[in-house]
């Protein structure tokens, strides 16, 4: 009888302590501040939340351009406690046709995986973007699509070629990086769900 007191004693203790835990890594405190990033006034943004990694962020929905496109958007997200190395070897490279650099954009810094391929008279440019905050490494991943100004009417030629050169893919990427948070670290994610497989057993 007497150990049975002592095991609820336990796993109650357990279970309080697990829940202070998430509370603390979802105050504000444990939150990488956001830059402030100025956007275009067209821009109307939406923020959602990946309930599997636990990142949220936000985005914007639409923004004012007719000859480049998001493709794959909102940006999916991933994140990891181990940094990425951002430098691809050569055999990856050639296999993926991916090729890799880091960017500072603002004093931010940024590992950028790029795919080109061409199709149906478009140029498709696939970024993923590896970046720290908060303790993990954040990866988006999104496609621009820039269709061939050539194929458009004369007097369009030059308003998709100035529209396209002026497209700001560092302004989007460094906008979007920086309003992105997580509701939990991932190693205090892990501790809570081995604590809790651990509760499990303990009362089988």
């Amino acid at each position: 009888m007497e150990k049975n007191h002592l095991l609820l004693f336990a796993s109650t203790a357990l279970i309080i302590f697990v829940v202070f835990l998430f509370s603390y890594n979802s105050s504000p405190d444990v939150r990488i501040p956001e830059e402030k990033t100025s956007s275009p006034a067209s821009d109307s943004y939406a923020t959602i939340t990946d309930e599997k990694s636990g990142i949220s962020f936000t985005y914007p929905i639409k923004r004012n351009y007719s000859y480049v496109t998001l493709s794959d958007w909102p940006p999916r997200f991933v994140n990891s406690l181990d940094e990425v190395k951002c430098e691809l070897d050569e055999q990856t490279s050639a296999i993926s046709g991916a090729t890799s650099y880091t960017k500072t954009i603002k004093g931010n810094n940024y590992c950028i995986w790029e795919t080109i391929e061409g199709a149906a008279g478009s140029v498709y440019r696939a970024y993923q973007i590896t970046y720290p905050k908060g303790g993990q490494y954040l990866t988006m991943s999104f496609t621009v699509q820039y269709p061939q100004c050539e194929n458009f009417t004369e007097n369009e030629v030059t308003v998709c070629q100035t529209e396209q050169t002026e497209f700001d893919l560092e302004a989007l990427i460094n906008d979007v990086a920086h309003k992105s948070t997580f509701l939990i670290n991932l190693e205090y994610s892990i501790f809570i769900k081995k604590t809790l497989i651990s509760y499990k057993l303990l009362h089988k």
